[in-house]
């Protein structure tokens, strides 16, 4: 009976690594769901305030990949995965290059730390500088739906500690970005940026989680 088990665990054994052995890149036409979290802040507690679900498609193209959300926003990366442009409400926001987020380090070795700037369009303070001296890389897992099977990815957690700054009386304050990564999928699964205001209080943050791809 022993040997029943031990070949039966073998076969399952086998089964599973098979398996997870099959998780692919995406690929053009995937469906996606993201979870969409906009968070608050109470007593000095960061916690989800308010939560959706946005249904999207992978689309390949020239020079990278676009997201395609069914509520008709559409977003352009490049094959690094920086953010390119925005289609939204009928209208085109192109990104400068000074204005992209160039999240994805040189070296994505885990430990390695890099430092990062960016800047983001203001009318209220003439243009805000984001500056991250501190990026660093982790190794982590995620839960993910591919095709209906719950699958445990492996991750790179890329973690950006720094501060936006702007001209005149606006200040300056810590901004935390956290941006999670699959080599497997060539996908980022999970991105989320805290603004703090110069009094240390949450300013915005939301995050964008990949929830299955179909």
């Amino acid at each position: 009976m022993k040997y029943l088990f031990a070949i039966a665990a073998f076969v399952l054994g086998t089964v599973g690594a098979f398996a997870q052995s099959e998780l692919s890149q995406v690929k053009g036409g995937d469906k996606l769901v993201y979870k969409y979290v906009v968070y608050g802040e109470r007593g000095r507690e960061i916690f989800e305030d308010k939560t959706s679900e946005l249904p999207a498609t992978f689309v390949v193209t020239e020079k990278g990949y676009a997201i395609r959300y069914k509520a008709g926003r559409v977003e352009q990366y490049d094959e690094r995965h920086t953010l390119q442009s925005v289609f939204s409400r009928g209208t085109l926001y192109p990104y400068s290059p000074e204005e992209q987020f160039r999240w994805m380090p040189k070296d994505l070795t885990v430990g390695k730390k890099e430092e990062t700037s960016y800047l983001v369009p203001s009318k209220e303070c003439s243009g805000v500088k984001n500056t991250f001296p501190d990026v660093s890389v982790q190794e982590g897992e995620r839960k993910l739906i591919v095709q209906g099977v719950e699958r445990t990815i492996q991750v790179l957690v890329l973690t950006y500690k720094g501060k936006w700054s702007g001209s005149g009386s606006c200040g300056s304050g810590r901004f935390e970005t956290t941006v999670v990564f699959s080599k497997e999928l060539n996908l980022v699964l999970e991105k989320k940026s805290l603004n703090f205001l110069p009094t240390g209080f949450l300013y915005a943050g939301e995050a964008r989680i990949v929830l299955s791809i179909n």
